[in-house]
């Protein structure tokens, strides 16, 4: 450990290269627009609504009407020719379920519109098999009319569910003004301190730093000058003491904790230095793990799993167990599954450090080649200056302050 400390070092004052202050690389990029400022979905209640719910919602107050009125015997269907109590006990629950229909449409309550949209199915069978058993019976033509309407709201109930599944982790951030930025990154005056009683511990101080889409930085210094803690804060992971970080656009210390789980899952990729697999699992599965939360379906998701493994060269890995990998292909997996959900940051605490020089550069050539073909911003943090030598900037921290940087000259 101590000779890393030292190299870092040397290489921090080597003297072919100027130390300055922060700056921007300059790559062109393409300037987009995104959202200066979000808040919570959940909390605006002026959200599209879909022409399968409006559909879905007429036809649940046309079943409550219908319903209400064969209760009061001003509409019968061949539910009439069922016997006491039955004849009179299925509309009053079907003005029940009618009415929690509509309630699931008024609140976004997919599992309210579950329940109803079984017994509406229920309803449906009983007045089948009614037709079945007796095709003469009284009111035909009303209880066709009926299954009509019941086959449709099934119809559309269930498209209305499948949409809003689809949507819901894509709801999450409205955005209350526009602004143009190239940059993926933008840390304000950054300040982390950890309070442990009579002793505070200052990780981080007045840090900036700006890094724009694409750019691949490396993060290096001491042990103990912040490079973790600010990789946790860049995460999400930690909350910072003062200071703003803003992703995207989006200045991530005014979410609460479902939209920085949100933007965990959605915008940022973590690659750990102890691969944090899951051993009971297969590879498969720890790799789909992110994906969970997203509205894609088990084979969906399967699918992109695949995708990914074979990306970083474990496509025939799906089914093995995490503990009969070596530990290269461990870290492999682990950026398969930050690949999962297409983060537009990968943000890696040490990638190489558990491994081998053969594996680690098999694992630098593979987060090299997203940088560089997907344009993934990718940041790592490192104490070994190969690692380093490899990124357009390094970054160096020192007592939790922006010591510098250099850029690396690539032929």
């Amino acid at each position: 450990m101590k000779s890393k400390i030292k190299i870092a070092e040397m290489d921090f004052s080597a003297p072919q290269y100027e130390i300055r202050s922060f700056n921007t690389i300059n790559k062109p990029l393409k300037t987009v627009k995104t959202s200066g400022k979000a808040k919570m979905a959940g909390m605006n209640n002026n959200r599209s609504v879909s022409i399968h719910e409006e559909i879905t919602t007429v036809l649940f107050l046309s079943l409550t009407v219908f319903a209400l009125t064969e209760m009061v015997g001003l509409f019968n269907s061949a539910i009439i020719v069922l016997e006491y109590p039955f004849s009179s006990i299925i509309p009053m629950i079907m003005v029940f379920f009618g009415i929690l229909g509509l309630l699931g449409i008024l609140t976004d309550s997919r599992i309210n519109i579950i329940i109803a949209l079984i017994a509406v199915i229920l309803e449906l069978s009983i007045l089948s098999m009614i037709l079945v058993t007796n095709p003469m019976v009284s009111f035909l033509i009303p209880t066709i009319a009926l299954q009509v309407l019941l086959i449709s709201l099934s119809f559309f109930g269930f498209m209305t569910i499948f949409r809003q599944q689809k949507t819901q982790t894509d709801r999450f951030f409205e955005p209350e003004y526009e602004r143009e930025t190239d940059l993926a990154i933008e840390i304000k005056n950054l300040t982390k301190t950890y309070d442990l009683g009579e002793v505070q511990i200052s990780a981080l101080q007045k840090f900036n730093l700006e890094i724009r889409r694409g750019d691949f930085i490396a993060i290096m210094g001491p042990s103990g000058s912040g490079k973790s803690t600010l990789l946790n804060c860049l995460g999400a992971l930690d909350r910072p003491t003062e200071g703003e970080i803003l992703i995207d656009g989006i200045n991530i210390s005014q979410l609460d904790d479902e939209g920085l789980a949100w933007l965990r899952n959605k915008k940022v990729g973590f690659i750990f230095q102890s691969y944090n697999l899951i051993t009971r699992s297969t590879v498969g599965q720890n790799v789909e793990v992110p994906a969970l939360v997203t509205p894609l379906d088990t084979h969906r998701r399967k699918k992109k799993a695949l995708r990914v493994l074979d990306d970083v060269g474990l496509g025939d890995k799906y089914y093995r167990n995490p503990n009969t990998l070596s530990g290269g292909e461990q870290q492999r997996v682990a950026i398969a599954r930050a690949l999962i959900n297409d983060p537009a940051i990968l943000l890696a605490d040490e990638p190489t450090g558990n491994l081998d020089s053969k594996s680690g550069a098999t694992v630098m050539e593979i987060l090299q080649k997203l940088n560089r073909e997907l344009h993934v911003t990718l940041i790592v943090v490192t104490h070994d200056p190969e690692v380093g030598s490899l990124a357009d900037r390094i970054y160096y921290l020192k007592d939790g302050m922006n010591a510098g940087f250099k850029d690396n000259i690539k032929i």
